[in-house]
């Protein structure tokens, strides 16, 4: 058997597929084929219509959120965010990615919020969806508070001391009102005010007539988120008011030095924290001490003159010292008169505390 060689004309059509990761797939497959009788031309493999690695997608857009402050000590207050981004303090505008969800929050130091603008309203907390640039308004205001005092009371002449507690709260920005029995015996009345002090009734011209609406102020503290704020003589003397007894921080009870003593604020509860010690009159009631849940803000001579708590919604200061007390018996003046800073400054903030302004 004779075998003799023959050439054949091949023709081939070769599908060229890019399959990614720089690998070629032909098409019918050619291990067979003597290469040397294809005509192949080597080809640029840039020419190789293969999937692109870039995604080609843009970048999502950054957005730059503002929040502006206004009112009452409104340079003291902070807002910030969460995510993180906003410090509002030093810096008030963040960059945000567009679709973000912020939520801002803010502390006082001095005043009431007031609440939100743009996106938000409310006191709450301002949660939204970033999407173009935003600006947020933060509002505060301040505190609006009753000096609880009797109709023809002698702690409302000028110079004593209800006069000159009203006086040093309007010149921080709150409103401060003398406000008798009448005016706040019903729920409608009290809500008017964001908290009530209470002088203590030593001298009968004072006219402590809390008896009328003690009823009310359970509630008004524990329910309605108020504040109630009482010094000196009140819990010495034994006065039908069960319920201002029983929102205060500290327990009810006749007892008090008598001399001349060096106060101390300590801690870090915003009311005392950084004040300094101050000297008090010829006496210092100061109770029967700080009732379990709440904080001592005072000492001297060795006990507790003074405290704090939140007590249900609402907040509860006593301050032994005899802040609301008429002059003339009780050698008080240097309380509020100006000779003290740390006294006022302190007196100030139990208030602005009790008030929810800081």
């Amino acid at each position: 058997m004779r075998t003799l060689p023959v050439t054949f004309a091949l023709s081939l059509t070769l599908v060229v597929t890019a399959a990614g990761c720089g690998k070629v797939e032909v098409t019918p497959d050619a291990t067979d084929v003597d290469a040397t009788a294809i005509d192949a031309t080597a080809t640029d493999a840039t020419a190789i219509d293969a999937p692109s690695t870039d995604a080609g997608v843009d970048a999502p857009s950054q957005v730059t959120i503002t929040v502006s402050k206004s009112g009452v000590a409104a340079g003291a207050a902070i807002v910030t965010s969460d995510p993180a981004g906003i410090v509002c303090g030093p810096n008030c505008t963040g960059t945000f990615t567009a679709g973000t969800t912020v939520t801002l929050t803010t502390t006082v130091a001095g005043s009431v919020f007031a609440g939100w603008g743009g996106p938000c309203s409310g006191t709450g907390a301002c949660t939204f969806t970033v999407g173009g640039a935003t600006t947020v308004n933060a509002t505060y205001r301040g505190a609006v508070v009753a000096i609880g005092v009797g109709p023809t009371s002698c702690l409302r002449d000028a110079g004593n001391s209800a006069d000159l507690l009203r006086q040093r709260l309007v010149a921080r920005g709150h409103t401060a009102t003398f406000a008798d029995a009448t005016m706040l015996d019903t729920a409608g009345e009290l809500a008017t005010y964001d908290a009530i002090v209470f002088g203590g009734p030593g001298d009968p011209c004072a006219q402590i007539d809390a008896e009328t609406y003690d009823g009310l102020i359970d509630a008004y503290v524990r329910t309605t988120g108020r504040g109630i704020v009482a010094t000196g003589w009140l819990l010495y003397n034994g006065l039908t008011i069960p319920n201002i007894y029983a929102n205060l921080p500290t327990v009810q009870t006749a007892a008090y030095f008598s001399g001349t003593f060096t106060v101390t604020p300590s801690g870090t509860h915003p009311i005392a924290a950084g004040v300094g010690t101050f000297s008090t009159g010829q006496w210092l009631p100061y109770g029967g001490g700080t009732k379990p849940g709440a904080t001592t803000l005072l000492t001297a001579n060795g006990a507790d003159v003074g405290a704090a708590w939140s007590n249900g919604n609402g907040r509860g200061v006593f301050l032994g010292p005899m802040f609301l007390e008429n002059h003339a018996p009780y050698d008080n003046e240097n309380l509020l008169d100006g000779t003290q800073a740390s006294s006022i400054e302190l007196m100030l903030r139990a208030v602005e505390w009790a008030a929810r302004a800081r």
